[in-house]
């Protein structure tokens, strides 16, 4: 027989309900990797927008178009050619 606590409850159905709420609090910190994926795109969409009004400012619309065309072409050249030399 398992003793009862105070409230009724036996000391395993409390167990039972804490992991069920620890489950639950684990799930939503977790993300997948599209979520942080989609996250750094996001920010880096922010990044090559702000550079591109700071150079407009500075430098003029021609400029800062080149720069919003440049970096992400670069990183992209970059990422396939680190994914084409980790393949066989």
């Amino acid at each position: 027989m398992v003793p009862a606590t105070c409230c009724g409850e036996s000391s395993r159905s409390r167990d039972r309900h804490s992991v069920g709420r620890q489950g639950r609090h684990y799930a939503k910190l977790r993300r997948t990797a599209a979520d942080k994926s989609n996250e750094l795109l996001f920010h880096m969409l922010i990044a090559v927008v702000s550079v591109s009004i700071l150079i407009a400012i500075t430098l003029g619309l021609r400029e800062s178009l080149i720069v919003f065309i440049a970096i992400p072409v670069t990183l992209a050249l970059t990422l396939a050619s680190s994914i084409s030399t980790v393949t066989p």
